[in-house]
């Protein structure tokens, strides 16, 4: 074998390989995380030197090996996209037609390259394919260097806020029988007016009922930012430690031993946490009790993200939905339990990934179509999803109050329906502008039942709403934030 031809053809499969995970990575710098890039290049780099083998018994030439393979893993890679295409045109065809068609398309050209090409013709479409796909990662690896150095200039410039932490405030309060208090914040549960101007649906009827209940709503409140990993640890923190330039890995550092946790129990409380993304954003080594959720769903994750697009993506996450579905109903139920377990001094709180995509449920609460589960061009999906939540949210309140009515309840989201930006980064559609619409992607929900008394959050952000609360119960002074 010519070295200098094996060393192109092994060359140009890595770079059709490893393209993905790359564009992919230095797409999203600053929030994919590195670790995830090596493991989701190895296993593509397994796979392909995996079809190289194969290839090269057949062909017994390690150009015209490298080519075939190339060509199955483009088509490989690619198939979600070469498949709607196809559709496109003949859309009475599903996935295993198109399947189908591709195998035998990847047969007839292995044909044409065993009988009809040489080595020679061989290298050359390897070395195109070299230059084209090498050429892709550096043109973005280029791109993504001034985002890389204003991450870590916005690090920098953030670390005075990371190493400030609140002054633990003094109360006459502390180790006193202080009334239970449950925090539950929705993901992507649109506020009045996001759902209003993204579904043409009035959602009066919810904050009527929860304010039948005792609750004060605030409709406009919004908060800084669409995005969860930041929202959340500034919740958490009762203090804008993160800011929506950051790294993920910095963000996440945040959820990290947080300052409610530390105030709550200061003041006697015992931490009872929940979290539906196996305690990805709630800290269980500084909670005390907490729901056991051994499941994680693989959607949203960087590998979900890659094969979502290959000729893999039908059979990925096909054992999902019902544990999904299971895990979400014993949140809600655990939620309830909590209130019974104890009259006083018990902080239950908990993150719902709900109404947020995957989609699970039809507004009566039964099974979506699999085409629906992360169906975000349409907002039927989501409508018919928050419709159910608002209905679970509602169960959930009123047990509570029914078995713990000196409680405090204190109901969120981080942020609201992000369908304009689930359209544009999603579709690439740009149907809205994403400047106009920010306030409304930033809408939340924003509802607190103090004893049934009135608290004044009106307008008020999620942060600020916390704080005022905080301060009527605990007796403190913690500073708005601006």
């Amino acid at each position: 074998m010519n070295k200098k031809n094996t060393v192109i053809s092994i060359a140009s499969l890595i770079c059709v390989a490893l393209f993905p995970c790359f564009f992919l990575y230095l797409q999203n710098t600053g929030a994919a995380i590195f670790s995830d890039l090596i493991e989701m290049s190895g296993i593509l780099l397994l796979i392909s030197l995996i079809i190289l083998g194969f290839s090269f018994l057949i062909f017994r030439n390690i150009e015209k090996a490298a080519l075939i393979s190339n060509i199955f893993l483009i088509i490989g890679l690619y198939f979600a996209f070469i498949e709607k295409a196809i559709v496109k045109v003949i859309p009475m065809l599903y996935y295993w037609h198109v399947a189908i068609i591709c195998l035998f398309f990847i047969f007839q050209i292995g044909h044409l390259i065993y009988h009809k090409s040489n080595a020679k013709l061989a290298n050359q479409i390897n070395q195109v394919f070299l230059l084209i796909f090498g050429g892709l990662i550096i043109f973005n690896g280029i791109l993504a260097i001034p985002k890389a150095f204003q991450t870590i200039a916005t690090k920098a410039q953030n670390q005075v806020e990371l190493d400030q932490k609140i002054i633990t405030p003094t109360s006459d309060n502390q180790m006193g029988n202080l009334p239970n208090v449950y925090y539950f914040i929705f993901d992507e549960y649109a506020g009045f007016d996001s759902v209003q101007r993204y579904c043409n649906y009035d959602n009066s009827a919810f904050y009527d009922a929860l304010e039948e209940l005792g609750f004060v709503t605030s409709k406009h409140s919004v908060n800084d930012t669409i995005d969860t990993f930041t929202e959340i640890p500034n919740l958490l923190q009762l203090s804008k430690v993160n800011s929506i330039e950051m790294t993920a890995a910095d963000k996440k550092a945040n959820l990290k031993d947080p300052y409610l946790f530390r105030l709550m129990k200061e003041h006697g409380y015992t931490i009872n946490a929940l979290d539906s993304n196996n305690y990805q954003f709630m800290d269980v080594n500084s909670a005390d009790m907490h729901l056991s959720i051994e499941f994680v769903s693989t959607y949203g994750t960087f590998k979900s993200s890659i094969i979502q697009n290959t000729a893999y993506y039908p059979f990925y996450g096909s054992e999902d939905r019902e544990v999904e579905i299971s895990n979400m109903l014993n949140m809600f139920n655990y939620a309830i339990d909590s209130s019974k377990k104890t009259q006083s001094n018990l902080f239950t709180v908990g993150y719902f990934n709900f109404p947020h995509v995957p989609y699970l449920f039809d507004e009566q609460g039964n099974k979506t179509k699999d085409s629906d589960r992360l169906n975000l061009r349409d907002t039927a999906p989501y409508l018919a999803q928050f419709k159910y939540a608002s209905k679970k949210i509602l169960e959930m309140a009123t047990e509570i109050i029914a078995n713990d009515p000196e409680a405090i309840i204190i109901i969120q989201s981080d942020h609201g329906y992000r369908y304009p930006s689930h359209l544009h980064f999603w579709y690439g559609i740009d149907q809205f502008d994403l400047a106009v619409e920010s306030i409304y992607e930033r809408n939340i929900l924003n509802a607190v039942y103090y004893q049934g008394e009135d608290i004044y959050i009106d307008n008020y952000s999620g942060i600020n709403t916390l704080i005022t609360v905080l301060n009527k119960l605990l007796d403190v002074d913690l500073q708005m934030v601006d």
